[in-house]
């Protein structure tokens, strides 16, 4: 053997094993073991393609919705900005020369209605529908403020008709007194954080006579009387 035809072998060689790697050589598959990983192939396909297309049915509706909030305002301030601002109608003026009213027509508003939220986290960007409740909700929540109270009256009488006085909180009081008794209680988150929350609360109560619409509370001549009868966080 000579050496040209040493080189030839060498470079023969070196084609198949590019083409046909060992290993592949070494462990030669079945026609039932291609198919099978075919189908695996096949099924992971189907799955990322049924998950993009979820994906994307998300998108298009948080899309329309988004566009649909957005031409309602466009038109909102196209309707604003057509109305004539040359010769303002007053309220008890007749608009003779038929000018557009420059008040523009109340917009019904409800809680159901959907606001598009986008938010953006570097490249990623996402839109959320909420509700205006839950957006009220939220504020409420993130003041952190309540209040509740109650207020009673009624008119004092006794056996026969005539005006009889019933202690504060005495038996039998409701609805038949010659003053009113009031309760209002205020309560301020101050604390929310790691699931602890701390509030402030103050109660006020006290009592309002009938006998004099315009006395002042703390008088010793009226019976009008206010406390604070709690305060404590």
């Amino acid at each position: 053997m000579n050496i040209k035809t040493l080189n030839v072998s060498l470079l023969s060689i070196s084609i198949i094993t590019a083409l046909f790697p060992l290993n592949a050589m070494a462990t030669k598959l079945t026609i039932e073991q291609r198919l099978e990983l075919l189908e695996n192939e096949l099924s992971q396909n189907k799955q990322e393609l049924k998950a993009t297309q979820n994906e994307l049915g998300v998108y298009k509706f948080r899309l329309s919705t988004l566009q649909k909030s957005i031409t309602e305002n466009k038109y909102q301030s196209a309707s604003l900005a057509e109305i004539s601002a040359t010769s303002p109608v007053a309220d008890n003026i007749k608009n003779e020369n038929g000018e557009q009213n420059s008040s523009a027509a109340a917009h019904t508003i409800n809680g159901s209605q959907q606001i598009a939220v986008i938010e953006s986290k570097g490249d990623k960007t996402t839109i959320e529908s909420v509700t205006l409740k839950d957006i009220s909700k939220y504020i409420k929540d993130d003041i952190g403020f309540s209040y509740q109270g109650y207020f009673r009256s009624g008119w004092g009488t006794g056996n026969h008709g005539s005006p009889q006085t019933y202690a504060a909180g005495s038996l039998g009081r409701f609805g038949n007194e010659m003053s009113g008794w009031f309760d209002l209680t205020l309560n301020q988150r101050v604390y929310n954080q790691d699931g602890r929350t701390a509030n402030a609360v103050v109660t006020y109560d006290g009592n309002v006579g009938q006998q004099y619409n315009d006395a002042w509370f703390g008088d010793s001549a009226n019976e009008n009387i206010m406390q604070f009868s709690d305060i404590y966080l």
